[in-house]
């Protein structure tokens, strides 16, 4: 857990240098296809034909082919021209004047606006000819398939939020479920107080490795939260102790078939000694054990076999001797080694 919440932890430190560099790019990109736009020599003859509906259908060409969701004409006097949004609208006050305002200054400005309740990431470029005769906005949604584009780039979830007043707060786009979204941003005030830092968050009963940035360093009007679950993360390591607990009670069950089936190959033949060994004690010495194993038990049961022929052999000495000599002397020549020639005894005869 701990290994892995480290891991998680420095991959959303990288999470963050990406996104922030994919904003840039993203930002330079719309900037470089507006002037490429702006420079177009048919839009720049509709602009000069001051005929409404012709600037708006050039609009509505360049807009097509950029694929963008809205764009808007304005004069070098903050007047509205055109609108793609709205095709009757002329002769307005353009609702942006602060962008015109920033992109004079820099040659051109980006920002996100909100038009309802819909956010917009917006450029604005100056249209030359040589010098600004108008400006040129031209505005991109952002909605879910935003953020999920981010979300397949980043590899982590991604919340858009807007801040109003430092204490209205209001979630522009997420890939994160409705539920958890809820719950982020009932959480929001305390995410405003750790920009840039990542720390662990509860949503919902779920914990996320959490880490917010500000998409402008000057405003701080709109923050990107991103974050990994980390059960999320946990889950391939889940899965390998799954696996390991699995292949360990398949060793143990193996290991039990085993231990039987071992088992039985001893116990077996040691039954079959002992049923040997008491079938010698009742006398039968003919009786032989077989055990085909080419082991030591089956050593021993050879060396029993062994045994058993040699007691039958010795009984039926005895027996024979019997039959000759008395039974105290059949004992004492059995007893012990007989000697050739005889022995010497003093002996007394007697008659009853």
């Amino acid at each position: 857990m701990k290994n892995t919440h480290a891991q998680i932890e420095e991959d959303l430190e990288v999470t963050k240098r990406v996104f922030t560099r994919l904003i840039k790019t993203r930002i330079q990109q719309m900037v470089e296809g507006g002037y490429l736009l702006s420079s177009d020599y048919a839009f720049k003859q509709a602009i000069a034909s001051d005929d409404h509906y012709t600037i708006l259908s050039a609009m509505d060409n360049l807009k097509a082919r950029i694929e963008a969701d809205s764009m808007v004409l304005a004069s070098t006097e903050y007047e509205l021209i055109a609108d793609t949004t709205r095709p009757d609208a002329r002769n307005e006050d353009f609702r942006l004047p602060g962008l015109i305002e920033s992109a004079e200054e820099e040659g051109e400005a980006f920002s996100i606006i909100f038009i309802g309740n819909q956010a917009y990431q917006t450029v604005v470029v100056p249209i030359l000819a040589p010098v600004p005769i108008a400006w040129l906005c031209i505005s991109f949604a952002i909605d879910e398939e935003f953020v999920r584009e981010l979300q397949m780039l980043t590899l982590s979830h991604v919340s858009l939020l807007n801040i109003k007043d430092n204490s209205h707060y209001s979630i522009i786009a997420s890939t994160l479920p409705p539920a958890l979204s809820k719950d982020l941003l009932n959480k929001m005030p305390s995410l405003t107080r750790d920009l840039y830092q990542s720390f662990l968050l509860d949503l919902s009963g779920s914990d996320y490795l959490t880490i917010s940035v500000s998409i402008f360093n000057k405003e701080f009007s709109v923050i990107a939260v991103l974050q990994r679950s980390l059960e999320e993360a946990l889950h391939p390591f889940y899965r390998l102790r799954a696996t390991l607990l699995i292949i360990s009670i398949g060793g143990l069950l193996v290991s039990l078939i085993i231990g039987v089936l071992i088992s039985g190959t001893v116990s077996r033949p040691v039954l079959t000694l002992v049923k040997g060994a008491r079938e010698i004690e009742k006398g039968n010495y003919e009786h032989t054990v077989s055990v085909v194993q080419q082991d030591e038990i089956g050593e021993l049961a050879r060396s029993f076999n062994n045994m058993a022929k040699g007691l039958e052999e010795k009984e039926r000495v005895r027996n024979l001797l019997g039959k000759v000599v008395a039974p105290d002397v059949a004992k004492e020549l059995l007893s012990r080694e007989v000697k050739l020639g005889g022995e010497e005894r003093i002996m007394t005869a007697g008659r009853f």
